[in-house]
């Protein structure tokens, strides 16, 4: 369930995620015990917790080792916060997705930051920034048991600005706390740039460089639009790219097998032909060894055959002779594509060994959906020359379950973009309604000529439809269970009942 938020009087800061962006996607399920940010798990703890540690650190490993470690435990949070922001809204611009750090802060109630400047370069790699931090939960904790400190003392608070800062610029960024309230002062001040334009025999520096950088590569965090315009990798290839790839690389045919409609041909291009704007599709189930030399004669790109599991026994000789480079789509299971009888064992033999399966969108997790709906928003924004819609539309339409294609998808989007209209009006624009199997002619036909022969057992058909769609969608029971109209609940209660 949601926590309620009283997001109307909460002032909202600039840039995207803002706050309230972030606190509209925090889900708790009670259930299962967990707290979620957009299915990501969080933990919601007391502030004095950090401070029990800190003590205890200190009483083990003495002031000096204790700093180094809570600086390095921020660094490291820092840094996978940094790859958190990327994957989660991959549409962002590298500004927006640099300075959610902040709002991040402010969102989890670990300080609420103010920006003095915030100056960077990522191009130059220049960066200057200097903020006030209020209500630091590290230092509060220290100066309500009433204590003083000679030193400022927001370590944790310090390692995770520069770790955050080091991952978007590729090399290592320091932050320093200049003033403290557990000093006694009114608030926190922090300043922030590269490594390089300290003075090389400051403590900080000295102690950042030997105890604080992860011994690691360090380098930028891939911004979406960058990695898109140099690899073509997106959200929607993302779940099979690596796959795609190690085939591709080792000379083996790639077959990618999933429903329509999942962003196969999408992904399979992203791999084989990534440089080829509109790659000519081949047709298994009409192709000819004639029409296949004649292109490949007048063709430079790879042979790609959409239905390979329909193609002819001479074309699938030709191509297991492997003089013609080819890859392939199929909605055919790798267990269905194993039985089927058409296909020649030497062909099978080709193929297998490159068969990546291939998402429906439904079946995606829920920051998945989101990503590629983001993505398409963007290419839709881009077309159309207009705003991509906010994240609370993006995930609503992510969420949904009346739409089970990439194509209706980008439908409502453009729908959006074009009439401005409502969200659900578009959905339900797009969504169409689940299949009635007995309005089929063929099947009222075989069930006429099955009656009219004897007897037509009901309960025997039933348990074979349930088998037929669990093997299609080898043995994914939700995918099985949208072919069928019944929710998992139902087919997995009838599947048990069939077993029993």
């Amino acid at each position: 369930m949601k926590i309620p938020m009283k997001l109307d009087s909460m002032p909202d800061r600039g840039g995207k995620p803002s706050v309230r962006e972030l606190l509209s996607l925090v889900d708790f399920n009670p259930l299962k015990g967990t707290i979620d940010l957009s299915g990501a798990r969080i933990v919601m703890q007391r502030a004095n917790v950090g401070h029990i540690m800190r003590e205890e650190l200190r009483s083990l490993l003495g002031e000096e080792a204790t700093r180094v470690f809570l600086l390095r435990q921020g660094y490291l949070t820092g840094r996978a916060d940094a790859r958190f922001v990327q994957e989660m809204w991959p549409m962002l611009s590298i500004g927006d997705a640099f300075t959610a750090g902040t709002r991040l802060h402010t969102f989890t109630g670990t300080v609420r930051v103010e920006t003095v400047h915030n100056d960077f370069d990522f191009k130059r790699g220049r960066f200057s920034g200097e903020f006030i931090w209020h209500t630091s939960v590290e230092a509060e904790q220290i100066a309500q048991n009433g204590l003083r400190t000679s030193e400022p003392c927001c370590w944790t608070l310090v390692g995770y600005a520069s770790g955050y800062a080091t991952a978007f610029f590729g090399k290592p960024i320091l932050y320093k706390e200049i003033s403290c309230i557990a000093q006694g002062k009114d608030h926190c001040r922090v300043i922030g740039k590269p490594l390089e334009d300290w003075k090389p025999d400051d403590p900080a520096v000295i102690r950042f460089k030997e105890q604080i950088i992860p011994r690691e590569p360090t380098r930028p965090a891939a911004h979406p639009k960058a990695s898109r315009a140099v690899t073509g990798a997106n959200p929607i290839s993302a779940p099979i790219e690596e796959a795609l790839r190690l085939c591709f690389d080792a000379g083996q045919p790639c077959i990618v097998s999933g429903p329509d409609d999942s962003g196969r041909r999408r992904a399979l291009c992203a791999v084989v032909c990534p440089q080829t704007a509109e790659p000519e599709w081949l047709d298994g189930a009409t192709l000819t060894v004639g029409a296949l030399d004649e292109f490949r004669k007048t063709s430079k790109q790879p042979v790609l055959i959409d239905r390979i599991e329909q193609c002819s026994r001479a074309v699938q000789h030709r191509l297991s002779q492997g003089r013609a480079p080819f890859h392939g789509l199929t909605t055919a299971s790798p267990k269905q594509l194993r039985s089927d009888r058409r296909i020649e064992t030497a062909f099978f033999s080709v193929i297998a060994v490159g068969i990546v399966v291939m998402p429906a969108f439904q079946d995606r997790t829920e920051i998945e959906r989101r990503n590629v709906v983001g993505w398409l928003s963007q290419e839709v924004a881009t077309r159309f020359r207009t705003q991509v819609p906010d994240a609370e539309t993006i995930a609503a339409l992510a969420a949904t379950d009346r739409l089970i294609g990439l194509s209706q998808v980008t439908g409502v989007l453009k729908r959006l973009a074009l009439s401005q209209g409502d969200l659900q009006s578009a959905i339900s624009a797009f969504a169409r309604p689940v299949q009635d199997s007995t309005s089929d002619p063929r099947l009222e036909g075989w069930i006429s000529d099955t009656l009219s022969a004897g007897v037509l057992d009901v309960n025997a058909l039933e348990r074979k439809v349930r088998s037929t769609a669990f093997d299609l969608e080898d043995g994914n029971l939700a995918a099985a269970a949208r072919r069928l109209g019944l929710t998992r609940a139902q087919l997995a209660y009838r599947m048990k009942a069939d077993a029993d």
